[in-house]
C-alpha cells in the first residue's frame, strides 16, 4: 500500500515492521508533530496498480484509456460546504449550499505500466484544509 502525494502534509499509516520493536516501539519515521515523513508517499502515480482517490485532485487523468473505474460514491466536500449546512438538513437551502465530490476506485489496465515499476496499491490523501 502506497500513498499519493496530494495535498495532506501530516504522518501516514506505515507497513508493520516486527524487527522493529512490535507494537512497543513507535517506528523512527514518527514524530511528535504530526509532520510528514519524506519516505511515505510513492514517488510516482504511475507505480500504483489501482487507485483510491476523488475525483479531480490532479494525481490522476481520470476517463483515459489508462485506467478503468470499478466504483464512484458521492460524498460531502466539506472544504467547500459551510459547517451549519453539513450538520443539519435544511430543506431548500442544503441542496443549493452543500457540495459533493466523487470518491473513486480505479484499476490500471493491463499492459498500462512499464515491466520496471512495482507493484503497488495507492490512495490520495485529502488535504486537511478547515
Amino acid at each position: 500500500l502506497g500513498f499519493v502525494d496530494a495535498g495532506f502534509k501530516g504522518l501516514l499509516p506505515r507497513n508493520f515492521d516486527p524487527t522493529a520493536g512490535g507494537t512497543a516501539a513507535a517506528p523512527e519515521q514518527f514524530n511528535g508533530k504530526n509532520i510528514a515523513a519524506k519516505d511515505q508517499f510513492v514517488e510516482k502515480v504511475d507505480m500504483c496498480d489501482f487507485y483510491v482517490g476523488w475525483d479531480g485532485d490532479g494525481a490522476i487523468a481520470t476517463g483515459t484509456s489508462e485506467w478503468l473505474t470499478l466504483a464512484r460514491h458521492s460524498f460531502v466536500d466539506a472544504a467547500r460546504s459551510p459547517r451549519l449546512y453539513r450538520a443539519l438538513y435544511i430543506p431548500w437551502l442544503s441542496s443549493k449550499k452543500v457540495k459533493y465530490v466523487d470518491y473513486i476506485l480505479l484499476k490500471r489496465l493491463p499492459g498500462e505500466r512499464s515491466a520496471a515499476t512495482p507493484d503497488a496499491e495507492c490512495t490520495a490523501q485529502p488535504s486537511s484544509e478547515e
